[in-house]
């Protein structure tokens, strides 16, 4: 009988720790589409941008990539990683034109 409890138990704890690490990987699949390339601010676009930093992580696509917290808390562009030849790279999207000049009109 007690081989029986232990063997349910490991069955269930392995069971859990599977469950655990799925809803985990979902969950960063799901936090990282959220942060995604895709969701800039109106009037900025990554057709040209800045290189704040290169990283060291190897990429295919945009979505490869998560841009750290500490570049999401800056305030002077809305920083995103993007995949650039390969590798992620933190990137400042340029603001639009006519979005600029708004901003030079009206500086406060």
């Amino acid at each position: 009988m007690l081989f029986l409890n232990i063997i349910s138990f490991v069955v269930l704890f392995t069971l859990t720790i599977f469950i655990f690490m799925f809803i985990s990987v979902s969950f960063k699949k799901t936090a990282s589409a959220s942060r995604g390339n895709a969701n800039l601010p109106p009037n900025y676009t990554l057709q040209n941008y800045t290189v704040e930093k290169q990283l060291d992580f190897l990429c295919k696509k945009n979505s490869d990539c998560t841009t750290p917290v500490e570049y999401l808390m800056m305030n002077r562009c809305p920083m995103t990683a993007i995949c650039l030849n390969e590798r992620c790279a933190i990137v400042c999207p340029q603001l639009l034109n006519e979005a600029r000049t708004f901003f030079e009109q009206n500086p406060e």
